[in-house]
């Protein structure tokens, strides 16, 4: 690839220094025969700079050539910038802009990552410091600059083209790996060739390459395969390795059950269970029901409503046992499937479990005995709240007057609030000698034997 890649850059190079020459060519004349502009004279670098850049950024719209895109609208900045900064400051850009220029080619090259226009700016960047020194001081040094495109262009693009005469073969890997239906792998080889993919020692395909040698081989099925390039009588071999994934398998074993279900022949299943009915589990945890039948030794044999499904295979001799749970005793319709996708076409059996009657009545009948339990339980439960309600009121105000004979209790502002298993606190109220007191009595009532009050504490008006 790398040898494509200087084939394609030493042409271009060799336009870019061709472009220089006919620019400075062009504003030469331009400076010495038109004298409306002869008072430019002082900017004929600048100039020059500028038009090679209008030239390349036109190359690079034509032709779509990023590179030659950017490297003409930075000739144009530089040339714009430099025009103006000599305006500004005339004899110190003297000394520095043609190290400017080198600049572009660095800049170029580190952007796009070309170590030949690296190396033009660098050595473009030395003459400068050295030309003085050189014998022929009035030296162009643009015509150095196009020498030096020149020079490395040709070189790049001879070398090229020797080592092109051979055949070449690059992959982005040797080990590759099936999607769903296939895989693509790009190709790297010599320009406008053709490339040859064989499998088995048997060639069944063949690619065309682009001008810049690129091409994409597909690979349909797993195994071990082979590139081959052929130039100048010399053939360059990559062997590709194909591997299967997950995919790619249930992708071909649904391709293998549609063509199966077109022209095979329906895969055996037989449900043998007499009834189908739901039973109640041992852990009273739902329902189940035991689906038997017959199919193929080993076929995978699969249950399934709208939500669940269960799995199973059949034994040596055909048989199978699946145990389908519910958490209801409802009627219910299932799907019994059985495929083999090697010989047959899939098999369907629609099922239906039945409601377990007695079951169902049992349980009806079980659930009326829990609510009416459940009903007396809450009747006994209030009665037995309503005596002891009634139990403590009556032993509080007789403890009250007891200690207080002159006392009035009030009969229905009471409030009675259960402290733990039997234990009770009672709030109220009477009246002893126009002054109303509160009350607060603690009081026991284990429910067999009379209230006891253990305590009563008043908290005055």
């Amino acid at each position: 690839m790398i040898w494509v890649h200087y084939f394609y850059e030493g042409q271009t190079l060799i336009i870019w220094g061709i472009m220089l020459l006919i620019a400075m060519g062009c504003i030469e004349a331009l400076l010495k025969y038109v004298s409306k502009i002869a008072f430019m004279r002082s900017y004929a670098d600048e100039i020059i700079v500028s038009f090679w850049g209008m030239m390349l950024l036109i190359q690079g719209l034509l032709f779509s050539e990023r590179l030659a895109t950017f490297a003409g609208s930075l000739s144009i900045l530089i040339g714009i910038v430099l025009s103006i900064s000599r305006k500004i400051n005339k004899e110190e850009w003297l000394k520095w802009e043609n190290c400017v220029i080198g600049l572009i080619f660095l800049l170029i090259g580190l952007y796009f990552r070309a170590i030949d226009l690296i190396l033009i700016g660098i050595l473009y960047i030395i003459f400068t410091f050295i030309k003085k020194f050189l014998l022929k001081k009035q030296l162009n040094d643009f015509f150095v600059l196009s020498g030096l495109l020149l020079f490395a262009g040709i070189g790049m693009f001879l070398i090229a083209r020797i080592q092109l005469q051979s055949p070449f073969l690059e992959v982005s890997q040797n080990t590759v790996v099936l999607k769903e239906k296939d895989v693509r792998l790009k190709v790297n080889t010599n320009p406008n060739s053709n490339v040859e993919l064989w499998k088995n020692n048997k060639k069944y395909k063949k690619l065309e390459t682009d001008q810049y040698g690129v091409t994409s081989a597909s690979f349909y099925a797993p195994g071990n395969y082979e590139l081959k390039v052929r130039k100048n009588n010399l053939v360059k071999v990559i062997k590709i390795r194909v591997k299967a994934s997950n995919r790619y398998l249930k992708y071909k074993a649904h391709e293998k059950l549609l063509e199966n279900n077109k022209n095979g022949i329906k895969e055996k299943i037989e449900v043998t269970s007499e009834k189908l009915m739901w039973n109640k589990s041992q852990d009273d945890s739902g329902y189940f029901v035991n689906i038997k039948g017959v199919t193929s030794p080993g076929a995978l044999v699969t249950i399934s409503d709208e939500y669940d499904e269960e799995k199973t295979y059949a034994d040596k001799k055909g048989y199978f046992n699946i145990k389908w749970r519910s958490y209801n005793n409802d009627e219910q319709e299932i799907e019994a499937y059985v495929i083999n996708s090697e010989r047959t076409k899939e098999n369907r059996e629609r099922l239906k479990i039945e409601v377990n009657k007695e079951l169902k009545k049992q349980e009806e009948q079980n659930h009326s005995k829990y609510e009416n339990n459940l009903n007396d339980s809450l009747v006994d439960q209030e009665n037995n709240d309503d005596k002891n309600s009634s139990a403590l009121k009556v032993a509080t105000e007789n403890y009250v007057i007891e200690r207080h004979p002159e006392a009035e209790v009030d009969p229905f502002n009471y409030e009675i609030k259960k402290v733990s298993s039997g234990m009770y606190k009672i709030y109220g109220s009477y009246d002893e000698n126009g002054i109303k007191h509160h009350y607060i009595a603690l009081a026991m009532d284990d429910g067999i034997s009379k209230v006891k009050i253990l305590q009563l504490a008043d908290q005055g008006e």
